[in-house]
């Protein structure tokens, strides 16, 4: 009976956000741990006296976040971060990796920090679909449950921690096979942007066409060039879903009814409305405090595993829906942005 009862899992259901807290318990509890970290990401820092703090979730003005920030003062009186984004097997949104390089360039003219990197912490199967150039380092989840075998005895949290990131790991290797590279997809999202690109220039599509995957969230995304940064909208072609096929623009932590009272007076949400009259607004709830609003019309599905020519007629369709929707927000910009975090 006892050997059946350890094969039960600590944590029957991991997400990133456990990860994260997890490394930042280890952060700021482990002199021991940032030695490790300090050492593996060449960092000029003294682990023990040099360490200021690490933050979870941090947000910039401009909505974008940080799964985790660390802070080091060196001997110098500048400040040195470690920008950590944290995967398990969720895609990448949009340029994910240019946007940590933004925030560092933004972070070092406001006097944040002097100087800062990026790394990405996740499984290794899941870093093979990246490159050095995409992010400063790359860290596998696999190494740091090494580390935590060899340090296990000093603390009796860490044989914890051991089996957190481990289902984590198995997580990921479990639907490795849906989020392998494939040729078919990558060959239909180079189609669909240059399509874009040719036909429908202001929908602005996002130009990530390269290793593509086969999962529930590998659609096109549009807005690049006028919102290219700000996770609080996000614009975007949902080929395929459990709920359908759809066009949608989300604004993240916005009540459907301050929405509707600002923008019901628009001309240019007037001129929307003309243009796709069938358009709705849906509230949405992830949580009780998180709720957030879809303005989204219904199209025809696409299949991005078939070839692009044999569904261009449909794929015309949503993206004549992307660029009004993409048209509306560019009008509207000031006021959607302000209607962000409203909710909460």
């Amino acid at each position: 009976m006892e050997s059946k009862w350890k094969d039960i899992l600590v944590m029957q259901t991991i997400k990133e956000w456990h990860v994260d807290l997890l490394l930042l318990m280890l952060i700021h509890g482990s002199k021991t741990f940032r030695s490790f970290l300090v050492a593996r990401l060449k960092i000029p820092a003294n682990p023990d006296h040099d360490f200021i703090t690490a933050s979870h979730s941090v947000r910039d003005w401009e909505n974008r976040e940080s799964d985790l920030e660390v802070f080091f003062k060196l001997k110098n009186g500048n400040k040195f971060a470690i920008l950590i984004e944290d995967k398990i097997d969720a895609q990448f949104s949009g340029d994910q990796d240019k946007r940590y390089r933004r925030r560092i360039e933004e972070g070092v003219q406001s006097g944040l920090w002097t100087k800062a990197i990026t790394c990405l912490i996740a499984p290794d199967s899941y870093l093979s679909g990246t490159t050095d150039s995409d992010w400063d380092y790359r860290l596998p989840i696999e190494d740091v449950v090494s580390w935590l075998k060899t340090h296990k005895d000093e603390d009796p949290y860490l044989s914890c921690f051991v089996h957190i990131l481990e289902t984590a790991v198995k997580k990921k290797d479990s639907i490795q096979a849906v989020k392998e590279i494939s040729d078919q997809v990558t060959l239909f999202f180079k189609s669909y942007y240059t399509h874009c690109e040719k036909l429908y220039p202001e929908a602005s599509m996002f130009p990530r066409t390269e290793n593509r995957t086969l999962n529930s969230y590998n659609w096109p995304w549009f807005g690049y060039k006028s919102v290219p940064s700000n996770q609080g909208i996000q614009i975007y072609h949902k080929t395929v879903s459990s709920k359908g096929s759809w066009v949608e623009m989300r604004i993240m932590y916005c009540a459907a009814e301050h929405f509707i009272e600002t923008v019901k007076k628009s001309p240019h949400y007037k001129k929307l409305k003309e243009d796709i009259p069938d358009i709705i607004i849906e509230q949405r709830k992830q949580s009780k405090k998180a709720p957030s609003v879809y303005l989204k019309v219904k199209v025809n599905p696409v299949d991005i595993r078939v070839g692009f020519k044999e569904q261009v007629a449909d794929i015309d369709d949503a993206l004549k829906k992307a660029v009004a929707i993409v048209r509306f927000y560019k009008n509207e910009r000031v006021a959607v942005d302000k209607m962000i975090n409203s909710a909460l």
